[in-house]
């Protein structure tokens, strides 16, 4: 035997085993796909109500060509924006320049008009029929001063290119800002909103962001010398600025702190004081949660309405792309696992390619936030005000998008909006219009979830909604992830409701347009089969008939969103939790409303007061993650990960594989042996 070939086919086999090893999460990699599928859809279970402003988006020159409820404002620039005179500074990776490009494209005679950029938001959302729209507030401490440029040195060696800004103004609140007092205020600025727009109750702003991201405030503006941003830090700067914008109005939703990225919702980017201040806490969003109830309950009123998050998928492939930026539209691996990462946010057997990994205890990501919520500020909603799966010019995109709006849909998220990130994002506003606006004549998904179950395949998706009580009308979203085959579906409905007619409409692979595709005739017992091809995400609407429709009087669904106790209110409600109110102050406008929830029935008794744990933690327990299962969720405290055996992950591989790792394993084994002993023999 040829000492040199053996040698070879040693290193060749184990470094095969070794390979196959690495992946932290081997069903990210091997994926086996069924060409036949069933869809399981019942109309009486699983109900429920989906909140209309999962459907948004967080830039408002992206309103063309989209459908969406929501906008809000999304720009680096936003900490340090002068609403007085439009001046912000664009950050360091920008030149850390001060200058009006906020509002650049109107007139040089409008740039001096107090607050041009918010004008710019609400005015784009009435062009483009958008009732609901959200400013950012600033929170840093400082604001652009001037319009000079880029800024060369520090703030303490030229400061006369800063400003400084406070939440309260303590003073006469005036529509008219003194540019000539060197200070900026917050409460004023929401004054002048309210002033120029009306209340959120009667259509003006409806809500405010406590500035944006800001556990990145010193990475972004180096020019300001500030210290790491301590966790108590940013708990008393959302206090002052929370109650100062209540007191002007009351009406208006409160959305906070807007932090990206898994490590700043666990220590705030590792704040300085986090090992103190964190004690006895899960990760920083317990502690902010606890912190804004605790204010709640000093000022007699609520101040936080949505825990406000961002998600930028940090995902890798197989081959170490960044699915957030893969840019190479043919590259398949970059693709396949785009339209997988969505899961993080709500299926436990499943564990991306990023540090996710690392901290499972974490993910579920929704239910696990979920859990927080109910522990440590009941009634508080939730959000994703900016997030992005990329690929927004491919259909891989455009079908992760499909899948986040069903998953926010199912998950109780309150508000949701697509980040563009600039390039192309065709594919991803057309997944929106297939939940917004799918025929071009304004008509759109259901508003109450159904069950729907697509049998644990991995290579499709399905979401299933109906109108209210009436279940004569059924939409289901499904999508074929397979990139060469057809899939034949058969969808299986349990309803009250006969259905005989479904038309078909969707985008695929070639076209990021929505078109009608065809219809469907052949339905009997509520069953038919239909064939979608590759890379494609469809809609069905459904139409029957039905004697006996579905009853919302017990079904745990909360009221319609927007309603309110009050006949005066028109816009947006939200609800204040009255248990936590321990004194007489005045309470503001909201906080009669009728308490409501977006989280589906289930949700809401998954966490009993037995459950609750006055150490800071949270027993376990199952909540709702939507494909009719559950995940269960812990106050993270242990190493491992909370609800799960030492075989979760082994669960989800194929038995084909565990064979062949088993082998490639062994064979490692026995090549370490040749290399030891036999080899020395040759």
């Amino acid at each position: 035997m040829n000492k040199k070939f053996c040698r070879m086919t040693a290193f060749l086999l184990s470094a095969a085993a070794a390979i196959s090893c690495l992946s932290p999460s081997t069903e990210a990699y091997y994926i086996f796909d069924d060409t036949v599928v069933t869809f399981d859809i019942n109309t009486g279970d699983g109900l429920t109500k989906i909140s209309p402003y999962i459907y948004g988006i967080a830039d408002a020159d992206e309103l063309e060509g989209v459908t969406v409820n929501a906008v809000k404002q999304s720009s680096t620039a936003l900490s340090t924006y002068n609403w007085e005179t439009n001046y912000a500074n664009s950050g360091a990776q920008a030149n850390n320049s001060n200058d009006n490009s906020l509002i650049s494209s109107y007139p040089a005679s409008r740039w001096n008009e107090p607050a041009l950029y918010s004008f710019d938001l609400f005015n784009k959302s009435l062009q483009n029929g958008v009732s609901s729209r959200f400013v950012t507030l600033p929170m840093l401490g400082y604001a652009a001063g001037d319009g000079s440029g880029a800024v060369l040195a520090p703030i303490s060696a030229e400061p006369q290119h800063w400003i400084n800004v406070a939440s309260q103004k303590n003073d006469v609140l005036s529509t008219i800002p003194d540019i000539n007092d060197n200070f900026v205020y917050s409460d004023e600025y929401v004054h002048y909103l309210v002033n120029k727009f009306g209340k959120a109750k009667s259509g003006g702003i409806t809500g405010y962001f406590l500035d944006r991201e800001p556990e990145y405030w010193q990475e972004n503006f180096p020019m300001l010398e500030l210290p790491k941003l301590k966790a108590s830090s940013l708990a008393e700067k959302s206090i002052v600025l929370a109650q100062s914008v209540k007191s002007v109005d009351s009406t208006a939703m409160v959305f906070g702190p807007s932090l990206r990225g898994l490590t700043s919702y666990i220590s705030l980017n590792d704040a300085p004081d986090w090992n103190k201040t964190g004690q006895g806490y899960n990760w920083f969003i317990d502690y902010y949660l606890s912190e804004m109830r605790k204010a709640e309950n000093a000022a007699g009123y609520r101040l936080l309405d949505v825990l406000d998050l961002h998600y930028y998928t940090e995902s890798v492939s197989p081959l170490g792309d960044n699915v957030l930026d893969c840019t190479d539209y043919t590259h398949e691996q970059c693709g396949r696992t785009r339209m997988q990462t969505v899961r993080t946010l709500w299926d436990p057997d499943y564990s991306e390619l990023s540090m996710m990994h690392s901290y499972r205890q974490y993910t579920p990501l929704i239910p696990i936030l979920q859990a927080s919520i109910k522990l440590y500020y009941p009634g508080t909603k939730l959000s994703f005000s900016e997030y992005n799966f990329g690929g927004g010019g491919d259909i891989s995109g455009g079908i992760a998008e499909a899948d986040a709006l069903g998953c926010f849909a199912s998950q109780g998220v309150y508000l949701a909006c697509l980040s563009p990130n600039g390039k192309d994002s065709t594919y991803q506003k057309a997944a929106i219009n297939l939940y917004t606006n799918y025929d071009g004549e304004g008509s759109s998904f259901g508003d109450t979830l159904v069950y729907s179950d697509n049998n644990s395949d991995e290579n499709s998706s399905v979401f299933a909604a109906v109108d209210g009580s009436d279940i004569s009308r059924l939409t289901v979203v499904a999508s074929n992830k397979n990139y060469s085959m057809d899939k034949e579906i058969t969808f299986r409905i349990t309803s009250d409701a006969d259905y005989d007619s479904a038309v078909v409409y969707g985008f695929d692979s070639d076209s990021a347009s929505v078109i009608r595709l065809g219809t469907v005739s052949d339905i009997t017992d509520n069953t038919f089969t239909y064939e979608m091809p590759p890379l494609s995400v469809y809609l069905f609407e459904i139409t029957g008939t039905s004697d006996k429709p579905v009853t919302t009087a017990d079904d745990g669904i909360g009221a319609e969103i927007g309603e309110e106790s009050s006949a005066e209110t028109a816009g947006p409600t939200f609800t204040i939790n009255t248990e936590s109110v321990q004194n007489d102050t005045e309470k503001p406008e909201h906080s009669e409303a009728p308490l409501e929830s977006m989280a589906p029935a289930e949700a809401e008794t998954a966490f009993s007061d037995e459950d609750q744990d006055t150490s800071g933690g949270t027993n376990i327990t199952e909540v709702p993650t939507g494909r009719g299962s559950t995940a269960a969720v812990s106050d993270g405290s242990d190493e491992e990960s909370p609800g799960r055996d030492d075989n979760e992950n082994e669960k989800s591989v194929p038995t084909f594989w565990k064979v062949v790792i088993s082998l490639m394993t062994a064979s490692v084994g026995g090549l370490m042996v040749y290399a030891i002993i036999i080899d020395k023999k040759i």
